[in-house]
């Protein structure tokens, strides 16, 4: 959550590649289940 929260402060905006790598999610769908929590 920490690096999801300085992510958010530190870019303007991510793609959905550069965030799955950023947060170490192995596929997008595990990033779009933790966007939506």
């Amino acid at each position: 959550d920490e690096i999801a929260g300085c992510s958010e402060k530190a870019y303007d905006y991510l793609t959905i590649v550069d965030a799955k790598q950023i947060l170490m999610f192995s596929s997008e769908q595990e990033l779009l289940e933790y966007i939506t929590e």
